[in-house]
């Protein structure tokens, strides 16, 4: 429900020109429609909750696949059983979780950004 309702008054900011303005910047349409009917504050407010909420979903998924890793090699389903270790103290999946961090990180790596070097 929420998602429709702001779907619609995001449409309805931009009328006829949605369209347009979501082919040409959709990154900056909702923030340029809260900034010109609201106010830059809560422009602000919203995009650091989206990034909030982005982290928040990533940090899920990533704990999600560390946990499945973490059964399976409790079972004895992935070759390394070392994955299906808990740590000492807090009693988390430690060990799947950075094999699932480094899996991931391989293919992520080289679209990384680079700062450029200067010469000399």
């Amino acid at each position: 429900m929420f998602y429709a309702l702001s779907t619609y008054a995001l449409t309805s900011a931009y009328g006829s020109d949605a369209v347009v303005v979501a082919t040409n910047d959709p990154t900056n349409m909702l923030n340029d429609a809260l900034k010109h009917f609201v106010s830059s504050s809560v422009s602000d407010i919203t995009l650091v909750l989206i990034a909030t909420s982005a982290g928040a979903s990533l940090l899920s998924c990533h704990n999600v696949a560390a946990r499945y890793v973490f059964n399976l090699a409790g079972d004895r389903a992935l070759p390394p059983p070392h994955l299906g270790a808990v740590h000492a103290r807090h009693g988390s999946p430690y060990r799947a979780s950075i094999a699932f961090a480094a899996v991931i990180a391989v293919p992520l790596a080289p679209r990384c950004p680079r700062t450029p070097t200067s010469p000399g």
